[in-house]
């Protein structure tokens, strides 16, 4: 019951992202997956959003690896996936044919692309406003 939104709602904690702790490792959903570690979602931005403040947290670093699981048709041509600067690479490819270690050339974005963000995901994430606040007073504390 408490894995559905009602039964979270009625059962489960909210963990702010300033209150979480470390990750050794990260699991992210993908639409398709390049073997270099490319990868693309639904298209809304969440998964890299959501990396960006867990590097900008220093919760995720460089080295933490960041995996995925999907069909090996949704292994696609490099040059299928667009690779960005905001974008988080693979480090694993879970398949159920294979374990893809991708040895990505790609590096890691260092925290929220905010000129990335879109007002619609500004009033769709009510946390997002005051969470860049607390990134922007952190960085100019001394």
């Amino acid at each position: 019951m408490s894995a559905t939104a009602q039964g979270f709602m009625e059962h489960g904690e909210p963990v702010g992202f300033e209150d979480m702790p470390r990750l050794d490792f990260c699991v992210v959903g993908c639409v398709a997956v390049t073997r270099r570690g490319g990868r693309t979602g639904k298209g809304a931005g969440f998964a890299d959003l959501e990396q960006g403040f867990f590097r900008e947290l220093g919760l995720v670093e460089d080295s933490t690896p960041i995996a995925t699981t999907v069909h090996s048709s949704q292994v696609v041509d490099d040059s299928e996936v667009v690779m960005e600067g905001h974008d988080s690479a693979l480090a694993f490819i879970a398949t159920e044919l294979e374990l893809i270690e991708t040895l990505t050339p790609f590096r890691q974005p260092a925290g929220v692309a905010w000129d990335r963000v879109r007002p619609d995901q500004f009033a769709e994430i009510p946390f997002l406003a005051d969470l860049r606040a607390s990134l922007e007073r952190r960085k100019r504390a001394p």
